[in-house]
């Protein structure tokens, strides 16, 4: 974002780069989502399955990234992953116990010393504190799957039934509106009728369709900070390592707890962390600032790809002495298919087609 903010006013001549910040957002916004084209671009599902997180502040840091990224790719074997790296990984196996229906989430709170303090995973509390194991004992489980519903999309149905209720009671719908009943207007203005060869409601993106406070789970990260408190242990001063950016909800524990920065992977729309807490965070910030927590982006290797090129290679010959790594003779540590995408594609078609047949 402030990098993009600072081209825009080299473009403009403008001395001042904070100036354009709101024509970089506007443009990343664009480059984000097709909106209603479920065929076009959408950089933000795709950016979060990067191999990969770079940060492009200098010549000088940048090519030390993405040396060390090319380095690890071709096997070499004295490479370890970094405070962050490692963090974030643990945050992605937290993640993925979640059963909750509509995304998992995972969250670790980490010490100077890159000592994990307490970490959580986005789904219904238990009795007795942290929330349901699948083998915990029977009858424990009752997420949300068990039930069979998320209670905050049944809310948001509910709260739209009791707006168009008093909307046809007080006749501020028209005839024709008024004679189908309020549980259908309240489907169809989330779901559908069709649009623009798309089958989406008029509220679809609207704050009423981005309502979060009803669902039954606690989210990852007020999981993560629970168990720290639960073990008695301190998170002030710490770092809290997040799958995905932080709610608003969520926000108002981080600042309270005395979070002093936050690192997330995947961006999340709903959240009005920025438009709420303001002067409390710095989303981006261009410099430490004591005062705020900080909100930064995952830079590193991604959790995806922690296991297969973090896994041990061979690192010492038959006499015990550590092996010498050239990058003319590294091997690739895995590799694709095939170098076309063209044929990588005919292949998935290929097998698809015989599954179906």
């Amino acid at each position: 974002m402030n990098r993009l903010a600072k081209i825009i006013a080299q473009s403009k001549q403008i001395t001042d780069p904070s100036s354009c910040r709101a024509d970089a957002e506007r443009l990343i916004e664009m480059d984000a989502s097709a909106g209603d084209n479920e065929y076009g671009q959408s950089v933000r599902n795709a950016f979060p399955k990067a191999d990969v997180f770079v940060e492009v502040s200098d010549a000088a840091s940048t090519y030390r990234q993405l040396n060390r990224f090319f380095e690890v790719i071709f096997g070499h074997p004295f490479h370890t992953p970094t405070r962050s790296e490692y963090a974030m990984f643990l945050a992605r196996g937290a993640a993925l116990r979640s059963a909750d229906l509509a995304r998992q989430v995972g969250a670790v709170v980490m010490n100077d010393m890159g000592e994990l303090i307490g970490a959580g995973c986005n789904d219904v509390p238990m009795a007795g504190g942290g929330v349901v194991w699948v083998d915990d004992p029977l009858g424990a489980d009752l997420r949300d799957y068990r039930i069979g519903y998320d209670s905050n999309a049944m809310k948001k149905h509910e709260i739209l039934e009791e707006i168009f209720s008093a909307l046809k009671e007080e006749k501020w719908l028209t005839t024709n509106i008024r004679a189908r009943g309020v549980q259908r207007l309240a489907h169809a203005a989330l779901h559908g009728p069709s649009r623009r060869g798309r089958s989406v409601g008029m509220l679809e993106g609207t704050r009423v369709d981005n309502v979060i406070e009803y669902g039954r789970i606690v989210h990852a990260e007020m999981n993560a900070l629970m168990e720290a408190l639960r073990k008695g242990i301190s998170v002030r001063n710490t770092d809290l390592y997040c799958t995905t950016f932080p709610c608003h909800m969520c926000a108002r524990h981080i600042i309270s707890a005395g979070i002093r920065r936050v690192v997330y992977i995947e961006p999340y729309p709903k959240s009005l962390v920025g438009e709420l807490y303001g002067r409390e965070v710095a989303i981006e910030p261009t410099f430490e600032d004591a005062s705020v927590v900080q909100f930064v982006p995952f830079i590193g290797i991604a959790p995806r790809r922690y296991e297969q090129l973090f896994s041990l290679p061979r690192r010492k010959d038959s006499l015990g002495r550590a092996v010498r790594w050239e990058p003319r003779t590294g091997q690739l540590r895995s590799t694709p298919v095939s170098w076309s995408y063209i044929d990588n594609e005919a292949e998935v078609i290929y097998h698809a087609l015989r599954i179906i047949s």
